[in-house]
């Protein structure tokens, strides 16, 4: 027993020196430590974008063989392993904004997303769901790597102004994305001839005889898509001599009942209501309130406005819509994005609406 008690003692410093040894090799380690390459070290050190790193590792777009030798070059020098490669290149990232968290209760948006997923899931792509509101607040840095991390390949964005400041990060990020629904001048967009469409409706209400003509939309300002509508109301009614009357135009908060409501019994309080309303925004369900208020349509209000499809108001009169290609657009962002992905070069796409005069302006 106390030759056992011997021996561990006189092993006890050997350790201790072998400990000390290892601390010592780490410290002179620490000293030699480079940074680890990350994928913006490559992309500096080849003079190209991250974008292009990234589609040479995935074998994606159509790369010059002389930037793709440069490239694995440099890779094999700095001895860099991308850690998302198995998975990257799949999903698709739909970056969603102004949802009050019910993405899916708005019918536009859900009509838009069936349009996206049906196209993605025939190509064999994944989508994931973002939430627009914390990725907004990420600089471009960061946002490559949330794209990276999350093994995104491109992204779809809904429901955002192209004059947004969230959109000249992500055009400084050199990330391949679309912007779905908003019309603007960007080259990375599917949108619908709003202006054309409306001004075309509200041409044919004029031309029916009413001067006195209602605009209710949903916070305007935030979508390019209410801007050109509004717009297209103005200079529509300026060129049959219309005077435009501020106290006729209703820009609203939401689309809930009660501020509907609210907005329409303030239009006709006026001692000369209007005798035709357009309506500016898809997901307005105004019909419920203008027949609950008891009025009749056509014979009290004449009504047109913009609808996901062709219907009928409580009396079976067909209503005069503007149906957008709604999920049309979705089906081309898919397409354009893959484009993007195999190295086209950006482009827009505009899409036709469907102009349905119905039967519920009346001519006066």
């Amino acid at each position: 027993m106390q030759g056992s008690r011997r021996r561990r003692k006189e092993s006890t410093p050997q350790i201790k020196v072998q400990f000390g040894m290892h601390r010592k090799a780490s410290r002179e380690k620490k000293e030699f430590f480079m940074p680890k390459p990350t994928i913006y070290t490559i992309a500096k050190a080849a003079g190209c974008s991250t974008t292009t790193v990234s589609k040479i590792l995935n074998n994606q777009g159509n790369i010059s063989a002389e930037t793709t030798a440069r490239v694995m070059a440099i890779i094999k020098e700095l001895n860099y392993v991308p850690q998302q490669r198995k998975q990257h290149g799949n999903a698709i990232g739909v970056i969603m904004f102004q949802t009050n968290q019910r993405p899916l209760a708005s019918p536009f948006v859900a009509t838009l997303l069936n349009g996206v997923c049906r196209e993605a899931f025939g190509r064999g792509r994944d989508i994931t769901l973002l939430d627009g509101e914390r990725i907004s607040k990420l600089t471009p840095e960061e946002l490559h790597c949330f794209y990276a991390s999350n093994s995104l390949s491109g992204l779809l964005v809904i429901n955002l102004s192209e004059s947004d400041p969230f959109c000249a990060r992500l055009r400084a990020s050199d990330l391949p994305y679309v912007i779905l629904a908003n019309s603007g001048t960007s080259r990375n967009s599917v949108s619908s001839r709003n202006y054309e469409a409306a001004s075309e409706m509200i041409d044919y209400i004029c031309c029916m005889g009413h001067t006195r003509i209602a605009f209710v939309g949903v916070v305007v300002n935030s979508y390019e898509s209410h801007v050109l509508r509004l717009k297209a109301y103005k200079e529509t009614l300026t060129k049959h001599g219309i005077p435009i009357r501020p106290e006729f135009i209703a820009d609203m908060p939401d689309l809930s009942h009660s501020t509907i409501k609210n907005t329409l019994l303030r239009l006709f309080a006026h001692p000369q209501p209007p005798t035709a309303l357009f309506f500016a925004s898809e997901d307005m369900e105004i019909l419920p309130v203008i027949e609950q208020m008891g009025l009749k349509i056509p014979e009290d209000i004449s009504v047109a406005g913009m609808t996901i499809k062709r219907q009928n108001n409580a009396n079976k009169a067909e209503l005069a819509t503007i149906v957008q290609p709604i999920e049309e657009i979705g089906k081309c962002g898919i397409e354009l994005l893959l484009d993007l992905l195999n190295g086209h070069e950006p482009c827009d796409k505009v899409l036709d609406c469907q102009i349905n005069y119905g039967d519920t302006i009346r001519r006066i």
